[in-house]
């Protein structure tokens, strides 16, 4: 989807702005990893295997409402995240 856009929005299709997140919820593989200096992808991999939603993956839940566009997602959350 993507907004027309208008002269309140400088014909960017966007009314406004919205915060994607992530948690990064502390299980004890998590917290293990992180003690002991584990790379931050490995630490990622982890988290997201006891259930943290990563940046793209909020990004992609947006999308998908309707609230942005893959294209604007893709152009905020870093390569790495993809």
């Amino acid at each position: 989807r993507r907004g027309a856009g208008c002269d309140a929005c400088f014909n960017t299709g966007f009314a406004s702005r919205m915060s994607l997140t992530e948690l990064l919820p502390i299980s004890e593989e998590v917290r293990e990893a992180v003690l002991v200096k584990q790379p931050s992808r490995t630490i990622q991999n982890l988290a997201v295997a006891v259930g943290m939603r990563t940046l793209w993956h909020s990004g992609v839940a947006r999308a998908r409402a309707g609230q942005t566009t893959l294209e604007e997602v893709a152009r905020k959350v870093a390569s790495d995240q993809l």
